[in-house]
């Protein structure tokens, strides 16, 4: 995984230099040759699914593991929900 990537992943998002690793993690999957629906399906689930580590170390301190494993689960789920939905209405 590129170093972008997983700055990018462990920043979480909401900041504004996650966004900017964002835009070139967009464009570094030019190459790749997607087409626009696979590119907005992906950023999509990306964006729903992928917490920065942050997170899932305060869901774990205030929630403890049990829970923070069933949130991640609705995370999962939810993130395959909104892709299937996008790829049916795209």
């Amino acid at each position: 995984m590129p170093l972008i990537t997983k700055l990018s992943l462990v920043l979480g998002e909401g900041t504004f230099l996650h966004n900017i690793l964002i835009g070139n993690l967009i464009g570094m999957l030019g190459p790749l040759n997607l087409t626009t629906k696979q590119l907005v399906i992906s950023s999509t689930i990306l964006a729903i699914y992928f917490p920065c580590i942050a997170t899932f170390a305060v869901l774990i301190k205030e929630l403890g593991l049990k829970d923070t494993l069933r949130s991640l689960a609705i995370m999962l789920f939810v993130a395959l929900l909104v892709g299937t939905l996008l790829n049916v209405i795209l």
